[in-house]
Order: C-alpha cells, then sequence, then structure tokens
C-alpha cells in the first residue's frame, strides 16, 4: 500500500500521494502511478490500498457531465454507491476489491463553499468516513506512529516542502513506498489550484 496525506493549513489544502504500485505482498511493479484524481478545480482525492478502486472511481468520475459542480458531500456519496453496487455484483475482481482495504483522501469545498478534508476508509468489509485537518494513512510494513512522526516533525521544521520530505522519509523505511510524489494544492484564498510532481 501507498502513503497518501492531506493536509489544511490557514490558507490551502494539501494532498500527497507517493508514485508506487506493487502488489499486495510488496512485489515492485512500476514507480509512475498517479494516485490523486483531479475532480475540479477546487475538488480531489487520494487513493491508497486496492489500486482497482481508484481506476474505477476515475473511470466513473470521468463519465459524470457535472463533475465539474462536484462538492466533498457528491464524492462522499459516489464512494459509497459505488462499494455498495460492488456488493451486488459477482465478478471475481469485483470480489477482490471487496476483501482487500482501500483509503481515500477527499479535500476541497464542501456545500457550504467551507474547505475541508475527508479521510475515507474500507477496511474488512466496512466503510467510513471522517472530516479531519490532518492525516496519513501509512503504507503497509509501516508503523503508523513512526509515520505520523516523521509528517509532525516535517510540517513543523520544512513548512515549505514538508510533504515531499514526508513521503521521501516514510520511502527510506518502507520499500512499498517511492520516493517521487504527486502534490494537489489549492488555494482557497486566491482560488487556485495546481498539481506538481516531485522526484
Amino acid at each position: 500500500m501507498s502513503v497518501i496525506l492531506g493536509y489544511k493549513a490557514e490558507d490551502k489544502l494539501y494532498l500527497a500521494a507517493d508514485n508506487r504500485l506493487s502488489e499486495k505482498d510488496g512485489t515492485f511493479i512500476r514507480d509512475n502511478e498517479r494516485k490523486i484524481i483531479e475532480i475540479n478545480s477546487h475538488l480531489a482525492v487520494a487513493f491508497a490500498g486496492n489500486a482497482g478502486t481508484q481506476t474505477l472511481f476515475g473511470e466513473f468520475v470521468k463519465g459524470l457531465k457535472n463533475a465539474n459542480e462536484f462538492k466533498i458531500e457528491d464524492v462522499l456519496f459516489n464512494i459509497d454507491a459505488m462499494f455498495l453496487s460492488f456488493k451486488i455484483r459477482k465478478e471475481e475482481w469485483v470480489s477482490n476489491i471487496l476483501n482487500s482495504s482501500s483509503y481515500f483522501i477527499v479535500a476541497g469545498k464542501d456545500k457550504n463553499n467551507d474547505n475541508v478534508i475527508y479521510a475515507v476508509s474500507y477496511v474488512n468489509g466496512k466503510l467510513g468516513d471522517t472530516k479531519t485537518e490532518m492525516i496519513l494513512f501509512p503504507p503497509l510494513g509501516a508503523d503508523m506512529q513512526t509515520c505520523s512522526n516523521i509528517y509532525v516533525k516535517n510540517i513543523h521544521m520544512f513548512p515549505q516542502n514538508f510533504l515531499q520530505k514526508t513521503v521521501k522519509e516514510i520511502s527510506d523505511i518502507c520499500n512499498t513506498v517511492s520516493p517521487s510524489c504527486d502534490i494537489w494544492t489549492y488555494n482557497f484564498v486566491t482560488d487556485n489550484n495546481s498539481m506538481e510532481h516531485f522526484s
């Protein structure tokens, strides 16, 4: 599993995700996976866990004509609907998704035009979400406390590049994480967003 992070600053929302794709057992596949999907100019989702979930969600969103108007609640509703639809299907690939874990960080505007972050997890057949201002989903094989300590240290010591440094340091202790990452930023004061890649 990858590492994904979300953070709400005074004027910005951030999402970050490393670029490594690996098998469940940690076998390396490639280091150029994009794990953040931009829904519109003020909304994005980072993914970790079963890669099939991200692929299906990305295809679903691409087919929606009104995704440009989506808010956080719409994304949460559609994640829920996606898992409900999986439970009535019988294909083997659907079973693989339902029997594994998936994690999402959704960042952007909600229906009240507040700028928020939600952590969403599908674990042991249960889907749950929590509103938060800071979240890290650690990779398999890495201790949550160790990863959280790295994250908090970098926020305080390196505020200009805390996300890149966090992903790099976690990659040093976990072989399922690449040292490279993508970072989505939404500046809610200027209403500008960006997606950047860091090697």
